[in-house]
């Protein structure tokens, strides 16, 4: 009798103990959910889950922790600016895109549930422009090609040489063929063959004038943040 009560026991302990964290996974999966919601660019679950725990692994932080953190960076770019232009980028809008010289960029308003990513993409001479696109990756397309909406921007880091302008559109160019990397809330490596738009412009500058042109300083980096950099002015806005 004593032995079949302390199993009882056992049985009952293990029970709760394991309750907690039953709750906490179901919560996190919900979590995950909204973070794809929110990220949009066809992220899958699994996807999301094997950088999770990369991410884990890099800053010693809990599943839940990163996932909280993925989440509150992507609330935080919330302007309530809706509008029907692809995450991706693509030629949207009233607006033919101007020429620039080598070295600037482009902003292009896009949003996903409101939540404002946007597009940009390198002028690699003032007829060519080199970007990531979602779709076909790392590619080159003509300025002329390129119509933009109501809130795109012509800018240039301010605190660059034209030369160093250059030389950051000329690895940016380096990458063409490059794959599309749908992670934006943990973009911020230089290494590989797969760019998304604003890691690709961002990777450029760190690699080529050792600047952070990031506003936040998140673990993403946003084509919003690259516009709202203060080390970015704007050359004109449509």
């Amino acid at each position: 009798m004593k032995m079949k009560k302390f199993w009882f026991l056992a049985l009952c302990t293990l029970l709760l103990m394991a309750m907690p964290v039953q709750a906490g996974a179901s919560s996190n999966d919900k979590l995950l959910d909204q973070i794809i919601s929110l990220h949009g660019n066809g992220l899958t679950k699994q996807e999301l889950k094997k950088s999770i725990v990369q991410m884990t692994k890099e800053t010693r932080l809990s599943e839940k922790q990163v996932s909280e953190q993925i989440y509150k960076e992507l609330v935080s770019k919330q302007s309530g600016q809706v509008n029907t232009l692809s995450a991706g980028g693509g030629s949207g809008g009233n607006y033919p895109l101007d020429p620039s010289r080598k070295g600037t960029f482009f902003f292009q308003p896009a949003s996903t549930l409101g939540i404002p990513h946007g597009h940009v993409g390198f002028y690699y001479s003032n007829s060519e422009i080199v970007e990531s696109h979602i779709d076909g990756g790392v590619r080159k397309v003509s300025v002329s090609s390129r119509n933009v909406a109501s809130g795109a921007r012509i800018q240039a880091v301010n605190v660059t040489t034209k030369a160093q302008d250059e030389l950051a559109a000329d690895w940016a160019n380096g990458k063409l063929g490059g794959s599309y990397n749908l992670n934006f809330f943990n973009n911020r490596s230089c290494t590989g063959k797969s760019f998304n738009c604003s890691q690709l412009v961002w990777c450029a500058f760190k690699e080529k004038a050792n600047i952070d042109i990031d506003q936040d300083g998140g673990w993403g980096v946003y084509p919003v943040d690259i516009r709202d950099s203060n080390k970015v002015s704007t050359l004109k806005t449509y």
